[in-house]
């Protein structure tokens, strides 16, 4: 037997992300958040990352595709294939 009852709890609700590089939020027409998320954290030998030190960005659609045109190999080429042999050193 199952003995239930009703309860009203709060939530927190993402309502927007705003772009860490343009500042403009990342919401679609139809209300979608459309970002690309980076994140990661320097380790001991990072030269660029403080040590330890962990971080995440929001990046809007517009900004990640002019970014990724800087890209040796551009992960939005739709006639590009990715190559698995550089998978390798990982």
């Amino acid at each position: 037997m199952e003995i239930t009852h009703t309860e009203t709890r709060e939530v927190q609700v993402l309502d927007d992300i705003l772009c860490d590089k343009c500042g403009l939020s990342v919401k679609g027409d139809i209300g979608n958040l459309n970002c690309a998320t980076i994140q990661g954290t320097g380790a001991y030998d990072s030269t660029h990352f403080p040590d330890m030190h962990s971080f995440r960005a929001h990046v809007c659609e517009k900004c990640c595709a002019e970014w990724f045109k800087t890209f040796k190999r551009n992960p939005l080429d739709m006639n590009d294939e990715p190559s698995h042999q550089d998978d390798e050193q990982w």
